[in-house]
């Protein structure tokens, strides 16, 4: 039997995530404090009380692939090794370190680089993400409304039932009353 690790993208994040394996593992301990030289933040003291500052792209990003790596160096001995390793979106740079093709040093400084420029171009406009649940018919009809409200673009499709759209903040607002949309914490 092969085995896989998959690792998720942003979004799956919630406050303390990675704290009780950090608080016993100095692997985990590590990651979180490159993660937090990566920010100029303390990473362990901002999973402790500052949760809201995780919806913030470039601050997430390297926090989230440092806990996510955390996990892996935690329970490697329990875990069998992976035969493969796969990422949704931000999961990815965390599934390059559990592959072995990059040291868990350098994922935490790519996933610090990939959500400061995320975090700089979101920032130059009012945009954000909504998860829209239900069949291609809601996307195709979700679509077709956000033309008529503004720009909004179809991001992902994650599960059978599970959309993201992306675009103009006032436009998913609009959406939302209509459809069944959740607005997702990201910064852009």
């Amino acid at each position: 039997m092969k085995t896989a690790w998959l690792f998720p993208g942003q979004g799956m994040e919630e406050p303390r995530m990675g704290l009780a394996f950090a608080a016993v593992h100095p692997e985990a301990r590590r990651l979180l404090a490159w993660a937090g030289d990566c920010i100029r933040q303390d990473a362990l003291k901002l999973l402790e009380s500052h949760p809201a500052k995780l919806g913030k792209t470039d601050i997430l990003q390297p926090v989230l692939t440092a806990v996510a790596l955390g996990a892996c160096l935690a329970c490697r001995d329990a875990l069998p090794s992976p035969d493969f390793t796969a990422g949704h979106s931000l999961g990815e740079v965390a599934a390059l370190s559990a592959s072995g093709l990059a040291s868990a040093a350098d994922a935490v400084r790519l996933a610090a680089a990939r959500g400061a420029i995320m975090a700089r171009e979101a920032g130059k406009c009012d945009g954000g993400m909504a998860a829209l649940f239900g069949g291609r018919e809601d996307v195709e009809r979700a679509l077709a409304a956000a033309e008529r409200q503004g720009a909004v673009d179809l991001a992902a499709h994650n599960a059978p039932e599970e959309w993201v759209l992306s675009g103009e903040r006032r436009a998913l607002a609009r959406l939302a009353a209509a459809f069944p949309l959740r607005r997702l914490g990201v910064s852009g």
